[in-house]
């Protein structure tokens, strides 16, 4: 196509193309122009060629001089030191496990975390309201809603999407019923196993009254990159029946970095690793 524009450039640029044919007289001077295009197409490539080489000595210099992809974005957010790597295969939801626990001696002495190893552990839809009593729910933990000389203790693990590196406030508020005759209460917050914040149990009131709540409330935050970063919630109440557990509500808020106020975390941005 190039050089079919060029020999038609050059004969046009000699008068020899007329309106009807190309006269036969002119053959030779035809033949001579081709000729001609031959060496200025092979020119042509030539210098196509040294200008390629040009623009990509010039791309190579422009990386070394930036450090490379892989470094342009060092220094331009948080920490990520304790970011989530090497996740394999994800799944929305959390890994809930359930701990059976002494009851100890002193309500202050309720333990804070996570003791030995789980009896029960299970992937589970992220709920909105963290339940003491949400392992009833699950048919592999209902066997610990029985009487026991154990307490049911629960562990909400896996993965939050942080969606803006910035400063992020949590809040855990801890609600219960004043009919619930639980004498202590406990949620802790960790991610990236940094301690973000800890509400300390709520005392039992005297006497109960159904229509009326006692609440304790925790706050921390924490400065996070952008990304996915390991998430664990530990919940725990001493109470003696189902009863009492049932009206034990964790709720949980955040604040992002464009936030004007703690709202509740999108379920969605919850994974965790499939079993």
């Amino acid at each position: 196509m190039k050089r079919n524009l060029l020999v038609a450039s050059a004969i046009l640029s000699v008068g020899i193309f007329s309106t009807g044919s190309v006269y036969a007289q002119d053959q030779q001077r035809i033949d001579q122009l081709e000729k001609r295009v031959d060496g200025m197409e092979t020119k042509l490539d030539a210098i196509l060629e040294m200008l390629s080489k040009q623009a990509g000595k010039a791309d190579g210099a422009a990386v070394n001089q930036s450090g490379g992809d892989d470094q342009a974005d060092v220094g331009e957010t948080p920490d990520t030191s304790g970011a989530a790597t090497d996740l394999g295969e994800l799944q929305p939801g959390m890994t809930l496990d359930l701990y059976a626990v002494d009851w100890p001696q002193d309500s202050k002495d309720i333990a804070a975390g996570p003791v030995g190893y789980p009896a029960v552990s299970e992937i589970v839809a992220v709920p909105n309201v963290f339940e003491q009593a949400a392992f009833i729910d699950v048919p592999s933990m209902k066997r610990f809603a029985g009487p026991s000389d154990k307490q049911v203790a629960l562990s909400w693990t896996g993965l939050i999407r942080i969606p803006l590196s910035g400063k992020h406030i949590f809040q855990i508020e801890i609600l219960v019923d004043n009919s619930s005759k639980t004498n202590a209460c406990i949620s802790t917050l960790k991610i990236d196993d940094r301690d973000v914040l800890r509400v300390d149990s709520v005392g039992k009131s005297n006497g109960y009254d159904s229509t009326s709540t006692r609440s304790n409330v925790g706050q921390g935050e924490i400065n996070l990159a952008a990304g996915l970063h390991r998430f664990a919630l530990w919940d725990h109440c001493l109470g003696r029946s189902r009863q009492d557990l049932s009206k034990v509500h964790f709720n949980l808020v955040a604040k992002g970095p464009n936030d004007r106020a703690p709202k509740p975390i999108d379920p969605s941005r919850f994974l965790t690793q499939a079993n």
